[in-house]
């Protein structure tokens, strides 16, 4: 496990969520109807491209073990904005859409996987390429 990397991108994705979420909110504002359909639209939506667009670069970036370092860094770094945003609000409020939430990250990190390594594919990485294919004897 590469663990400063691991770190890095933690931060880099939990800052790049946290900021898309700001600009999100002042941009649209409060959606009033919470579990309306303009309301997983306006606030899941930026989130996921920030998610797979971060998890990707690791994708590329990571030549062994490439869904246990995505799946790592999308954990870590939900843990990291849950608990920042428990010490600012000075309780523990859980989601109601957890399930959401979860589903999503899923998704996030199995596309981010794909297309990183169609990335790697289309970009003529030879030495990363036989990287990849060694790990998958």
């Amino acid at each position: 496990m590469n663990y400063i990397r691991v770190f890095t991108f933690v931060l880099i994705l939990s800052f790049l969520q946290v900021l898309t979420h700001t600009l999100v909110v002042l941009l649209f504002g409060e959606v009033s109807q919470v579990g309306s359909l303009l309301y997983f639209i306006n606030i899941y939506s930026p989130n996921v491209i920030v998610s797979i667009a971060v998890l990707s670069w690791l994708a590329i970036k990571q030549t062994h073990k490439v869904y246990t370092h995505v799946s790592v860094v999308c954990i870590l770094s939900a843990l990291l904005i849950i608990s920042i945003n428990s010490v600012l609000i000075g309780e523990y409020i859980p989601s109601p859409f957890w399930y959401i939430d979860l589903g999503l990250s899923l998704v996030c990190i199995v596309i981010s996987v794909q297309i990183g390594r169609c990335l790697i594919k289309s970009s003529g990485h030879l030495q990363h390429n036989k990287l990849l294919n060694k790990d998958k004897k």
